[in-house]
């Protein structure tokens, strides 16, 4: 069993890291280590502790100096000889800062679909896991996500319009038109509990030939129109919600 840190630079955003919250659950459900989350840097009491793995997600480029920062907690936390990993979005369109910056942290690019990324038996799977709503506990005195209480999942992957303007075509380079969601909730429902809403962060989710079927599977999952939900807090019913959360491209027979 090992000892895994995961880092979120300490920028302001809506959404928790699903990229962490994947591989924060292939170890701790999975390799069974012990997982701890971080924002920017881990509380007092845990500042002398050593990590044999340490993953630092990134988000925009213009977020390169909060990245930087916990870049460096990162490797004045890690063990002697363990390692540290980024990946994420400003890690895969400007991999050269890394690089040049920290080049003896591992960057991954793209998705964590494939072998020899992360050096684990496994590893290929990590793209297609639940996410481990678990590590907000971690953070909840420091940190509170505007958006908390969803799925936050994709039903695609990639675009394939391939837009000049556009760096999907560098994150995601290979177009899934329909990825199933159903055994990803159920699992997360039997070990985090159900959540309010679902939140799909597809590029372009209108595109694929397969949309009918991504709507009946989102009504067969409780998301039919009028659907509501009861808070197991409050005990209040409220009105669930499906957010198609990034690119909607008008189609021309739409």
């Amino acid at each position: 069993m090992e000892d895994i840190l995961l880092i979120e630079p300490a920028y302001k955003n809506k959404y928790p890291p699903i990229g962490l919250m994947k591989i924060a659950y292939f170890h701790r459900y999975i390799m069974h280590d012990y997982v701890r989350f971080a924002k920017g840097r881990l509380p007092e009491g845990l500042e002398n502790k050593k990590w044999d793995r340490v993953y630092v997600t990134t988000l925009f480029t213009f977020e390169w100096e909060n990245t930087k920062k916990a870049l460096q907690y990162a490797l004045s936390v890690v063990k002697p000889g363990g390692k540290v990993f980024t990946g994420g979005i400003l890690a895969t369109l400007r991999p050269e800062w890394i690089a040049k910056e920290f080049p003896t942290v591992i960057n991954n690019t793209g998705l964590l679909n494939h072998e020899g990324t992360l050096g684990l038996k496994g590893e290929e799977c990590i793209d297609t896991l639940p996410l481990d709503y678990g590590i907000l506990d971690d953070i909840k005195d420091e940190y509170k996500y505007p958006a908390e209480d969803a799925y936050f999942t994709y039903m695609t992957r990639g675009c394939g319009m391939n837009c000049t303007f556009c760096a999907v075509k560098t994150l995601e380079p290979t177009y899934e038109p329909y990825v199933s969601i159903s055994d990803s909730i159920k699992r997360i429902d039997k070990e985090f509990g159900p959540k309010r809403d679902l939140l799909l962060m597809d590029n372009n989710v209108l595109r694929s030939p397969k949309f009918d079927q991504i709507i009946d599977e989102i009504k067969a999952l409780g998301f039919e129109k009028g659907a509501t939900f009861v808070n197991p807090k409050t005990g209040k019913t409220v009105v669930r919600h499906v957010d198609f959360n990034q690119g909607l491209q008008c189609l021309k027979d739409c």
